[in-house]
């Protein structure tokens, strides 16, 4: 059997390279035109990634967990770098979707989530390590939050097939 806690750390990192890829491409794109279609893939992107992880992946880990202080703690301090991310992500949304968006303003939001994001990215996956989920919570617990994490993103690519 393979370790569940190492296939969600991989799969956790491969998911922040992309981010990271996606911003990348906001601030490369050329001109207007290839700007704001990245620019809202981007920051719908990390809106659905941090929804899965702060309304799936944390409540399930507070809700059958062996946490220790310094475990809520770093979850407490997860949801609090997911709302800064969140509302530099909005003034992105906005900025690429005004009646005149300016190149200049989306690139430079889309470098500051990028910047922010890269120090997230790394301690949340230091703080998801294979090792450290296998200490506070059993495989069976955290399978269950997997099916949830697996039930929820099947919702959300329904709800998008919907639009």
């Amino acid at each position: 059997m393979t370790d569940p806690f190492a296939l969600h750390h991989d799969g956790l990192v491969q998911v922040h390279r992309a981010l990271s890829g996606a911003f990348a491409t906001v601030i490369a794109a050329p001109d207007l035109p290839h700007i704001i279609p990245a620019a809202r893939t981007a920051a719908g992107f990390l809106n659905g990634h941090h929804m899965m992880e702060s309304e799936v992946l944390f409540p399930g880990l507070r809700k059958r967990a062996r946490l220790r202080s310094t475990d809520v703690g770093f979850l407490d301090a997860c949801d609090r770098e997911h709302h800064e991310l969140h509302l530099l992500n909005e003034r992105l949304l906005a900025a690429a979707t005004a009646p005149h968006p300016a190149k200049i303003a989306i690139v430079s939001l889309a470098r500051d989530i990028a910047t922010h994001l890269a120090i997230h990215t790394k301690e949340e996956e230091a703080g998801l390590s294979p090792e450290r989920l296998s200490e506070v919570i059993s495989i069976e617990g955290f399978l269950e939050i997997g099916r949830e994490l697996e039930d929820a993103r099947a919702r959300a690519l329904a709800a998008l097939g919907q639009q």
